[in-house]
Formats: structure tokens, C-alpha cells, sequence
């Protein structure tokens, strides 16, 4: 049971970012928060992520501003930024932490400016925001990889529950007890008189 567990929230986890989120979230560049910078940018999806320095202890984690803006723009005009949960996974690696901000998709790999704006004040040290690859998934759709994850684990608990599945049946049952008789006993008592 343990298995399917283990396997069961992987796969969820799997479906919901669309792949597993150990990747380089910085491939492509950081830009400070305020500020401005240009960064290059292959086709494809790419992840924005919020970062910063300073984190310490397991439960720290990046403090987004929540009015935090990012815009990027091209020769051609602005691309659109599709918002992500910052809750869908955080991650903190030799006191930097970063959650999920976005996405974008980029229709033609090249320079790209970016534009952040946060005027809320938050306790975060050095905050930039970073774009990097998507999600890790050789799969495809994300319900393939989720199916592919899952697979492994709900085996394995097949192939444990299989030899107690054997004990059981190759273990004698218990004799039933007859079913109480209906008919009257054959050697009724004698009549009584009284």
C-alpha cells in the first residue's frame, strides 16, 4: 500500500506541473526585481520563476511580492504571460529559494526584453526573476507521464500482495457448520399427558 502511495502522488505531482520540476529555472537568465534586462530565449516554453537569496531552514521559502509584474516583450510585440501558482512547489538550493511565478510560450527563439515591477516590499534579499526550462517530461502529455510514473509502484504492490493473495487461498477453510434442520427429529419425545 505504501507503494501505490508513493506512486500515486508522484504520478499526481507529474500531472499537475506536467513533468518534475528538477530542472535549471535559471538556463536562460535573471532579471532583477525592480528592473530591466534583456535575455535570450530558445523556442518553446519556458518557465519564469521568482528567486532570492537568503533562505534558511526548510520551512523558508521565496517571498513573492503579490503585486510582482513581469512583461516581455519582443521586436514583434509583448508575449503573453500565463500566471502559475506560487503554491504548486517551492525550492531552496545553498540559501536561495524560488517558486513558480509563469509561463510564456515563445513562437521564435532570440533576444527578448523583460520588464519587473513589485511595489510591495517584501522580506526578500536580492529578488530577480529567472527564466528557465519547463518541467522534465520525455513523455509528452502529462497524463502519459503520470500513467508511465505510476505504472513501476502499482507493480511492485502487485507483485508484494501477490504471495499473500497465494497463502490465502492454498489455506484450508474452516468446515462449515451444518445449516439447522427443518424437518422434525426423527424419534419424537413421547406425548405427555397430563
Amino acid at each position: 500500500m505504501i507503494a501505490l502511495s508513493i506512486g500515486a502522488t508522484l504520478g499526481a505531482v507529474w500531472f499537475l506541473l506536467g513533468g518534475l520540476p528538477f530542472t535549471n529555472h535559471a538556463a536562460y537568465g535573471r532579471v532583477p526585481v525592480p528592473g530591466g534586462d534583456s535575455v535570450t530565449l530558445p523556442a518553446g516554453i519556458v518557465w519564469i520563476h521568482f528567486e532570492e537569496d537568503g533562505i534558511f531552514g526548510e520551512n523558508d521559502s521565496a517571498d513573492m511580492p503579490s503585486d510582482l509584474q513581469v512583461s516581455v516583450t519582443s521586436a514583434s510585440g509583448a508575449i503573453a504571460v500565463s500566471r502559475l501558482s506560487e503554491n504548486l512547489f517551492s525550492m531552496n538550493v545553498n540559501e536561495t529559494g524560488h517558486v513558480p511565478y509563469g509561463q510564456i510560450q515563445v513562437s521564435t527563439a532570440g533576444s527578448y526584453q523583460v520588464a519587473t515591477t513589485a511595489a510591495q516590499q517584501t522580506s526578500a534579499v536580492s529578488p530577480r526573476v529567472t527564466f528557465g526550462e519547463p518541467p522534465w517530461n520525455p513523455f509528452g502529455a502529462p497524463i502519459v507521464g503520470a500513467l508511465v510514473t505510476f505504472a513501476p509502484f502499482a507493480l511492485l504492490a502487485l507483485v508484494l500482495l501477490l504471495p499473500l493473495r497465494r497463502a490465502e487461498s492454498n489455506s484450508s477453510p474452516l468446515p462449515l457448520a451444518p445449516p439447522p434442520s427443518t424437518l422434525p427429529p426423527s424419534n419424537p419425545p413421547p406425548p405427555t399427558m397430563v
